[in-house]
């Protein structure tokens, strides 16, 4: 396994020193909450098709981007592929929402799954989360499934990577050196398995639902706050980070499964002479 020590200035993970300070402003920033949503776009429950008779998975995807129209079509494909491996009544998808951005995307597919479980009496076992720019097939989701486990691994995500260039993986471990916990990113990812990490992107992932439950509120936020902005800098703390590192503050792991790809799409690139000649002359 290769590693790559994290710079605070080059990297949205920030180091132990500078951890404590985030931990000091959490308590002092307003960061939005759920509530906060409803007064912004109430979320809509899900179409609900009867009480459910086994484990519920609610699915909710991100409309915080120009959503890609390759990953348009993949969740419209993917969302037929599960309604076949669930029962109607055990699949809930959340309705697209206003495009917003991090963390109100999420908290949008949040509240439509609190808003069914009010309708329906009945909480859901699984949140499954994928971003607005991510493909991913059918035997990923079910391996990612299959990876977690309510009381051992109650967040696993698929590996996700950046979709800028170099296009590193989006994961970090914990590493010791010297007296510091150093969050360290992934070089080479492993070709299988399921792996304890620090820290890892929300491309696609699973929660449990009991998360929400035993977890204090933000559970998502960013530095700085925004909503309806530009992502933030390198630097600053995404949604995704936060959320992980929240995690780790309470002694909750999180893990990534390597069994399966999500593909994130980046930049198109334009089909010209210049590109023709780059990509001939490699």
């Amino acid at each position: 396994m290769g590693w790559k020590c994290v710079r605070p200035q080059t990297t949205q993970f920030l180091l132990n020193d500078a951890k404590a300070l985030v931990r000091d402003r959490r308590h002092q920033l307003n960061h939005p909450k759920m509530k906060d949503l409803y007064d912004i776009c109430p979320p809509k429950p899900c179409i609900t098709f009867g009480e459910p008779s086994g484990e519920v998975l609610c699915w909710g995807s991100a409309v915080y981007d120009a959503v890609k129209v390759p990953a348009y079509h993949n969740h419209r494909l993917l969302s037929v592929q599960l309604a076949r491996d669930y029962k109607p009544e055990n699949l809930w998808i959340t309705p697209p929402g206003d495009r917003l951005a991090y963390p109100y995307s999420i908290f949008s597919a949040l509240g439509s799954m609190f808003a069914t479980e009010k309708d329906v009496g009945h909480k859901a076992d699984w949140f499954l989360w994928t971003d607005d720019d991510v493909e991913i097939d059918l035997d990923g989701i079910r391996k990612l499934v299959a990876a977690a486990h309510p009381k051992d691994r109650p967040f696993v995500a698929l590996v996700g990577y950046d979709r800028f260039y170099p296009f590193p993986p989006a994961v970090y471990v914990m590493k010791r050196m010297g007296d510091l916990d150093v969050p360290v990113q992934w070089v080479e990812v492993p070709k299988s398995g399921v792996h304890k990490v620090y820290a890892t992107g929300l491309c696609c992932a699973i929660f449990h639902r009991s998360l929400f439950d035993i977890l204090p509120e933000p559970w998502f936020a960013t530095f700085p706050p925004r909503f309806r902005q530009p992502m933030a800098e390198p630097g600053n703390v995404a949604t995704d980070s936060y959320w992980c590192d929240w995690l780790y503050e309470h002694d909750i792991p999180a893990y990534v499964c390597c069994d399966a790809e999500t593909y994130h799409l980046g930049k198109p690139i334009k089909a010209c002479r210049e590109t023709y000649d780059a990509v001939r002359n490699g």
